[in-house]
């Protein structure tokens, strides 16, 4: 028993120190995953169709209209209203706004450079169906009532408690809604498309007239979920957005740091710091450690995810690659920085194209 016990043991501490990583959090602005749709400035939005009432579109022209980038409105969405008047003294049809005069007429007469059209479809579905449930009363011990069981006896073989079963039978709904939301974004000056995107979301709920199982919602709730979603989904594709991304310290390595004492005291001082969400401390006591011992795959490491975390890639780059020199193998956690860092430096480009469109005014 004592081996396996310690086996236990060691395997409760590993996983405890495997939950306790040094780490931290920063925000990094992702680009926009249609490189196409960060070419639109001025934009006018077109009444979707199967949209009957026009709730969605309007829904839809408020979530482009209250986009923002570091703090700026990414587009400058032209008013609906402004844009139909257009389309009632033009005499233009929704076939007609998808053609290729008429894109361009309409879109210079609202004084857009982007045209946003498309399609929902929605459907919403209820099931109802019964389901039976057992439950169990107490009965008197002595009692004679051939459905009442014993279910306990004492040491004599004597009954000392005894249950009924019965089945009770609920109904339950089951309430579904499912929609599709295709956009297209028409190029005023050229009538071509720039990019058609289709969004799909289903959700679900169901209640039943039992109260310990009722769950206390509405079919526009479901409704409103499934559109959020659609336009979360939307919201990555037409503009840069911000992620969260969690950075792994390195607390030793296969160096002779140990012989350092000195460094490596500044090592796990550091890693306290970083700890106690004093991350810019750290990075000042991991500067001061890799100038007294050079060698330490974990220092340089660190230093690098310093660097990351000041958004300086390419100083990050260098100490990442440096680790990985001085480790002198692969190791999993440097690749995986060395390859994230390599990412950012690709993405902070395409931001950098994105970005040349000034925000609206």
């Amino acid at each position: 028993m004592l081996p396996l016990m310690k086996l236990i043991v060691i395997t409760v501490l590993a996983l405890w120190i495997m939950g306790c990583a040094t780490q931290t959090d920063i925000w990094v602005t992702m680009p926009a995953q249609i490189p196409a749709a960060t070419d639109m400035k001025n934009i006018a939005v077109h009444r979707l169709s199967g949209d009957h009432r026009g709730a969605l579109t309007s829904r839809l022209i408020n979530f482009l209209s209250t986009i923002e980038v570091e703090g700026e409105r990414y587009f400058n969405v032209v008013e609906r209203e402004q844009l139909e008047a257009i389309i009632r003294e033009q005499q233009l049809g929704e076939q007609g706004l998808l053609a290729d005069d008429t894109v361009v007429e309409a879109g210079h007469l609202v004084g857009v450079d982007t045209l946003i059209t498309g399609s929902v479809r929605p459907r919403s579905s209820e099931h109802t169906y019964n389901y039976s449930d057992v439950e169990k009363v107490s009965c008197q011990v002595n009692t004679d009532y051939p459905a009442c069981i014993c279910v306990e006896q004492d040491t004599q073989g004597n009954c000392t408690a005894r249950e009924r079963e019965y089945h009770v039978s609920h109904k339950c709904t089951r309430h579904e809604f499912f929609a599709e939301v295709s956009v297209r974004a028409i190029d005023v000056k050229s009538s071509r498309h720039k990019f058609s995107r289709t969004y799909q979301e289903r959700d679900e709920y169901t209640q039943c007239d039992n109260l310990l199982f009722a769950i206390f919602a509405r079919p526009q709730d479901l409704e409103a979920q499934v559109y959020e979603r659609i336009f979360s989904a939307m919201r990555r594709d037409l503009a840069p957005y911000r992620v969260k991304v969690t950075l792994d310290f390195m607390s030793s390595d296969n160096s002779q740091l140990k012989r350092n004492k000195p460094a490596a005291q500044l090592l796990k001082n550091g890693l306290t710091y970083v700890e106690d969400g004093q991350v810019t401390r750290a990075c000042q006591l991991f500067t001061q450690a890799v100038s007294m011992y050079g060698e330490s795959p974990a220092l340089y490491y660190n230093l690098g995810i310093c660097a990351e975390i000041e958004n300086d890639l390419s100083r990050a780059l260098a100490f990442l690659k440096k680790a990985d020199q001085l480790h002198g193998k692969s190791h999993k956690k440097i690749n995986k920085a060395v390859q994230r860092v390599q990412q950012r430096v690709d993405q902070q480009k395409a931001l950098a194209r994105q970005d040349k469109k000034q925000p609206p005014q």
